[in-house]
């Protein structure tokens, strides 16, 4: 594909578009895919023409007449190009997207609305991540965040059937627009699409539709909030999904390393451990090995002593919070689990508050009292994690003979 002028460009493009090539859409509209000879000719050819002969270039060509305005954008983007002025460049992006809006709407056309808005996406990141932004506010994220709320609307608002719809988009700006909520931390925002996607009917059935990607990336990202919002059960579904379904290969390893992160850990959460054999595989051996080992023991100790070793990392990855926090029950479960075996006697099947309150001082819980242990008894018999009752005058928990102490889920992964 040569476009060395405006009257080249027209042309071909003019067929791409009569014969619907969507691979031919997005080169064509890609500065990159330009040698630099084909680049620099393009340049000159563009800045010898006023916008007056470039629109009836334009006009002299079939299929051009609502792709003016995009064109004469595009333009302007190809003559300012400058890959060593991030700000300007995402200025001439954000002008090409907003253009884009307005003449996108159909299917084939969705691989440039998808190369376009990672360029708006990588723009944005190079901005606000630049030595001289770093610590200041993300606008151009921001910014970027607000292109897809909007690319987002004006996709799912289409009255096509979703086979020849431009909605066949939705899951892929939905992403985006997650992925820049959660680098904002505004999480949210995310309701709105999530709303907007059941609103118009592109959930239940209607997902298994969309690219496998897509379906993985939102999995991921559900998860990921269901996590944060403490629906483990919703939150092991997505994410499992999200694993399952994610490509295997070296282009994909990375992405599914960062999904069974986050499936480890809402597992931890179920009593679920993975295999040693996954861990070393995905390289969390040393985050989680001894972690689940003082989780089994009811370690509190052990526990909070590797969460601090690694504390940068866990905060990093952004499951610190979650691990301090939604490990607790299990680990008071594994806890009374492993002093009820070392000091049953008999046939009645008991513990007592002064077998714990030993207990407790052991594995680092020394502020507890024999009250606070009452408390965490009783706690655990309503969450399900004990089946017993208390008994106040003789401080004595009474174990159920059947399954005392039921783990949350089966392990089987």
């Amino acid at each position: 594909m040569s476009v060395s002028d405006a009257n080249t460009f027209c042309f071909q493009l003019s067929e791409i578009v009569r014969s619907k090539d969507e691979i031919g859409f997005t080169k064509i509209f890609n500065p990159e895919e330009l040698e630099e000879n084909e680049y620099n000719s393009l340049v000159d050819n563009l800045n010898s023409l006023d916008d007056e002969i470039i629109r009836q270039i334009i006009d002299s060509f079939p299929n051009l007449e609502l792709y003016e305005n995009f064109i004469i954008t595009y333009f302007g983007l190809v003559k300012n190009w400058d890959y060593n002025d991030y700000e300007k460049l995402f200025e001439l992006y954000r002008k090409l997207y907003t253009d884009y809006m307005k003449v996108f709407s159909y299917p084939w056309q969705i691989f440039l609305l998808k190369s376009l808005s990672r360029s708006i996406i990588q723009l944005a990141y190079l901005c606000d991540l630049s030595p001289q932004n770093l610590g200041k506010k993300k606008s151009k994220i921001e910014e970027a965040s607000r292109l897809f709320s909007s690319m987002f609307n004006s996709v799912v608002n289409d009255r096509e059937s979703l086979e020849i719809s431009k909605k066949m988009g939705a899951y892929f700006i939905a992403n985006l627009a997650f992925k820049t909520y959660f680098k904002l931390n505004n999480l949210n925002l995310c309701q709105s699409f999530i709303q907007k996607l059941r609103q118009y009917d592109l959930d239940k059935e209607n997902f298994y539709k969309f690219p496998i990607s897509d379906q993985v990336t939102y999995s991921y990202y559900i998860g990921r909030l269901d996590l944060l919002n403490s629906n483990i059960i919703n939150a092991e579904k997505h994410l499992n999904y999200a694993y399952t379904n994610c490509l295997n290969g070296n282009d994909f390893f990375k992405n599914k390393k960062l999904i069974f992160l986050y499936l480890t850990v809402v597992r931890l959460i179920m009593g679920k451990f993975p295999k040693e054999i996954l861990l070393r595989k995905y390289g969390y051996y040393e985050y989680f090995y001894d972690l689940i080992q003082a989780i089994k023991q009811g370690n509190f100790k052990i526990y909070n002593t590797i969460l601090n070793e690694r504390l940068d990392w866990y905060i990093k990855t952004g499951i610190y919070l979650i691990l301090k926090k939604q490990m607790e029950a299990l680990m008071f479960r594994n806890l009374f689990s492993k002093v009820f075996k070392i000091t049953a006697i008999g046939k009645n099947p008991m513990i007592s508050y002064y077998s714990l309150l030993k207990a407790f001082k052991f594995v680092g819980l020394n502020d507890y009292d024999l009250d606070d242990i009452e408390c965490v008894a009783v706690s655990l018999i309503q969450k399900g994690y004990m089946n017993a009752y208390v008994n106040n005058e003789t401080q004595l928990i009474i174990l159920s003979r059947k399954l005392p102490f039921p783990n949350p889920y089966v392990t089987n992964y």
